[in-house]
């Protein structure tokens, strides 16, 4: 199972690391925030902004059926989408 449901506690004990979770379409990447945002930091780059979104309701209750546990990603985002600008 690839959803929260099936590696929660997981996660939840291995946030600092980094690691994959390998499924069987695509590995799942897990990188702390801090991860991301230090090698920007490191490159220079100005943050410009940075959103978590979760998956819109509507697109999870036409999933719901084919895949379980989809329905946690509405309120906890399994995206972090970052904007920034590199020096000039």
């Amino acid at each position: 199972m690839g959803t929260w449901q099936g590696h929660g506690q997981y996660r939840r004990q291995r946030y600092l690391e980094e690691y994959e979770i390998v499924g069987p379409v695509a590995s799942d990447f897990h990188r702390p925030m801090s991860a991301y945002l230090n090698e920007l930091a490191s490159l220079g780059c100005r943050l410009r902004e940075i959103v978590e979104p979760g998956l819109n309701p509507v697109v999870v209750a036409e999933a719901e059926l084919s895949i379980p546990g989809i329905e946690s990603y509405v309120h906890l985002p399994n995206v972090l989408v970052v904007s920034a600008e590199a020096p000039a």
